[in-house]
């Protein structure tokens, strides 16, 4: 038995012993052993009186079998830690349940973001698959960003900073990789750094640096903006390279496959270009072609270097920003390579996907003015590119999407937030899109974890309502007092003061936004 088979194994005893005092007598079949590398679950539940089998296409699926079963038996897993799991007691005879089941979309994942202790995202992973999430994504090398956030303490007076280096960032890497692969979770990686690690600059984060470390050679290879080669804005992680230059792009090629080749346990790399926007090259050979058609020609260079090192590694390539605006020329030669992530930063949440769909049809993107672009709000914007970029590739993808990354601060209640997260997880199938990974903070579960229990469960289950849903979560946390508290938070996610999203302040309470400076 292999790895994730042993843990639902573990899972399922601890769990149904909790319920019933017994141990289930439930045989646990993988038809493809752990099967990590496999991107696709399905599962089948036949248990009578606490008897029978839970068979999956791989490892993960029995995982994610395992938790289904406990959830149709009653098992609710509000929030992250023992604290946020309630379960029922039942006898071993009252324990049926038959299912067949295929989750709905590939990619249901969650990304490291904001400021996080290593038992913020441990408890997170743990938590993840028992509500239908499969894959968790680690940004930059190690996330070091995120963690030395938490042990500096930058911005708590009341806690005095604590030690941190790389090599600190690096074991608590190893220690969620390890949770991840016991969970057969699927792995994503990196993101952010290509265009500053190849020069020797580490992407810890976004920290401001000046280029007057690099030489002129590697100087040379950096992006020029106002005919000049520097640094964007003073920050290595924002700056392009120069794409035109045969030497730039082998430089990001060779680091990406040495990355690969040295972490095999990474199911999805992902290949990003600088942060930020309007800090593309305007040298006279860059301004031959757009900076999507530089991209596609350096994921050509990628993909072709991966197959001569006999790597299968996926990739990633993010349309964000310019990069929303599709190539004119070039085109993905291997599309089963590559992985699209339409990754709508500037967009709000008070409308979900659904509503601008066909709206989204008849927007007319126009062309992109080099280093003059103005990112879209309006979703039908945003959903014009996405089709666009789809009608020169028609590969696998997901939306990579940020509701609880800055929003769920400022929509308190936190219903109007789930509403729209439901929302977006059943348009995506008509969008074309594969699943959703959740760009956002890891503790969002104040003052409930409903839009992360929706997320999850949404994501994974093409069935299940918002009502159910709702039922499920509130009558599991607060008992007969559920109904009352949802009513509560309801009624503060409508009033406009604790309900505005980003940039929607004067829109939603005008008063309040000529108050402020």
């Amino acid at each position: 038995m292999g790895q994730v088979l042993n843990f639902a194994e573990r899972e399922l005893l601890k769990y149904f012993r909790k319920m019933t005092g017994e141990a289930p007598q439930i045989a646990l079949v993988s038809e493809g052993g752990d099967g990590d590398k496999d991107f696709d679950e399905h599962y089948t539940v036949s248990v009578r009186g606490g008897r029978g089998e839970i068979r999956g296409k791989n490892g993960r699926s029995v995982l994610l079998g395992v938790y289904h079963f406990l959830r149709e038996l009653g098992c609710r897993f509000l929030y992250p830690t023992r604290d946020g799991e309630m379960i029922p007691e039942r006898s071993a005879a009252q324990c049926d349940v038959e299912l067949d089941f295929t989750p709905q979309y590939r990619h249901r994942g969650i990304t490291i973001e904001g400021c996080s202790a290593p038992e913020h995202v441990l408890n997170l992973i743990d938590w993840a698959p028992k509500n239908g999430f499969n894959s968790y994504f680690i940004q930059f090398r190690t996330g070091y960003t995120f963690f030395e956030r938490w042990y500096r303490n930058e911005w708590n007076p009341y806690w005095d900073a604590l030690p941190f280096d790389d090599s600190e960032a690096e074991e608590i890497n190893r220690r969620i990789s390890a949770a991840m692969r016991e969970r057969g979770m699927l792995s994503h990686a990196v993101g952010h750094g290509w265009t500053c690690e190849p020069l020797g600059i580490p992407s810890h984060g976004w920290d401001e640096r000046s280029a007057d470390c690099l030489d002129a050679d590697q100087r040379s290879l950096l992006a020029m903006l106002n005919g000049k080669r520097d640094f964007f804005r003073n920050v290595p992680l924002n700056t392009n390279l120069c794409y035109s230059n045969p030497r730039a792009r082998r430089l990001m090629v060779d680091n990406i496959v040495s990355y690969a080749g040295a972490h095999p346990q990474t199911d999805v790399l992902h290949v990003w270009l600088g942060d930020n926007f309007n800090n593309f090259c305007e040298c006279e050979n860059c301004r031959k072609k757009t900076p999507s058609d530089w991209y596609v020609i350096l994921l050509n260079e990628l993909d072709a270097a991966l197959s001569e090192a006999g790597l299968q590694t996926k990739i990633v390539f993010l349309i964000y920003y310019e990069l929303l605006f599709p190539p004119k020329e070039e085109r993905i030669g291997n599309p089963d390579r590559f992985i699209l992530m339409f990754a709508p930063i500037t967009r709000v949440y008070r409308a979900s996907y659904g509503q601008d769909i066909e709206r989204a049809r008849s927007v007319r993107i126009g062309e992109l003015q080099l280093n003059h672009f103005v990112p879209p709000v309006n979703l039908a914007e945003n959903i014009a590119f996405l089709y666009a970029w789809q009608r020169v590739f028609s590969g696998d993808s997901f939306v990579f999407d940020y509701p609880l990354m800055w929003d769920q601060c400022k929509e308190l209640g936190g219903i109007l937030l789930a509403h729209t997260i439901y929302d977006d997880a059943r348009a995506l199938s008509k969008l074309g899109l594969n699943g959703y990974v959740s760009c956002q903070v890891q503790r969002n579960f104040f003052p409930t974890g409903f839009c992360m229990y929706v997320m999850g469960r949404a994501l994974a289950d093409a069935e299940v309502s918002f009502e159910e849903l709702r039922q499920e979560y509130f009558g599991a946390a607060f008992g007969e007092a559920g109904e009352r508290v949802y009513q509560m938070l309801s009624e503060i996610s409508s009033w406009p003061i604790y309900a505005y999203m980003r940039e929607e302040l004067p829109v939603s309470c005008p008063e309040l936004a000529a108050r402020l400076p």
